[in-house]
């Protein structure tokens, strides 16, 4: 929320932790998740329109570009799209939203920084035989886990609250910070570590495989940070009492630290080892 004068207005309820107190939950039932289609942003072309705009509250939170193969597009065209629009525009600025998808009817494509024609688009694809793409989907289109599985109300909440994070020291211009949204391999795999845990406690081994350059560090962290909030159900504590995070590679131990430090929204809470 935001303070104005000596009044506080709240403009968004958070998830509850667990499920102790039922008004937390009824608090967040009352937020206003919306859809906006043709989204018309420009003030200086008013044609202009985006396929889609997510909302919370009256709040933007996304942006998607719609592509089919019916009209002869693909994610791409989307893409070249976003590159064309004008990220100085109040919705499209740096920090305005916190993704912006590029979707097909097989592929997704998201950004957290549109730059004209520096625009990085990573992938948002759950993978297929051990490499790029989306699995076929018998049921209808292969990207359709995005709307019904990521962008449902409670895991979108999740995303913004747990591992949606705006980097950088507090005297940095915003445009100097960074902002982080989580690849589809890196939600997946902290979402089923918590929900084992959850459901079978602490004492478990897992063996997680991601490639080089697919975000190791940010899913350690993402993954750490939520342990330590991790409640059985029922219980009136966390499940775990603390978090150690050991590494047998020295450059990785550094990023993961930085990583780890960089992520932390509430000091003191955790402590570096520079020997063992």
């Amino acid at each position: 929320g935001i303070d104005i004068d000596d009044a506080h207005l709240t403009l968004y309820y958070s998830l509850p932790f667990n499920d102790l107190n039922p008004a937390i939950g009824d608090r967040f039932e009352r937020n206003i998740f919306s859809v906006t289609r043709q989204v018309h942003y420009s003030e200086a072309d008013p044609t202009l329109s985006i396929v889609m705009v997510l909302f919370i509250n009256g709040l933007a939170i996304a942006t998607v570009e719609l592509k089919n193969a019916w009209t002869g597009q693909t994610v791409m065209h989307a893409c070249r799209q976003y590159e064309r629009r004008g990220f100085r525009e109040t919705l499209l600025s740096f920090g305005r939203c916190v993704v912006h998808f590029a979707v097909d009817t097989d592929e997704i494509l998201m950004t957290t920084r549109l730059a004209g024609t520096a625009t990085v688009f990573l992938p948002f694809n759950r993978g297929f035989n051990h490499g790029k793409g989306n699995p076929p989907n018998p049921a209808g289109h292969r990207t359709a886990y995005l709307w019904e599985a990521v962008l449902t109300r409670r895991s979108l909440a999740n995303i913004l609250e747990h591992f949606t994070i705006l980097t950088g020291k507090k005297k940095d211009a915003l445009t100097k910070k960074r902002l982080y949204f989580p690849r589809y391999h890196q939600l997946e795999v902290v979402r089923r570590l918590l929900a084992h845990a959850r459901a079978h406690g602490p004492g478990q081994t897992y063996l997680i495989q991601h490639s080089a350059g697919s975000g190791k560090s940010n899913s350690i962290t993402w993954t750490a940070y939520q342990l330590i909030e991790l409640f059985a159900p029922g219980a009136d504590r966390p499940l775990f009492d603390s978090v150690v995070v050991v590494t047998d590679r020295r450059n990785l131990d550094k990023q993961l630290r930085e990583t780890i430090d960089q992520f932390s929204e509430v000091k003191n809470i955790i402590a570096p080892a520079y020997t063992s």
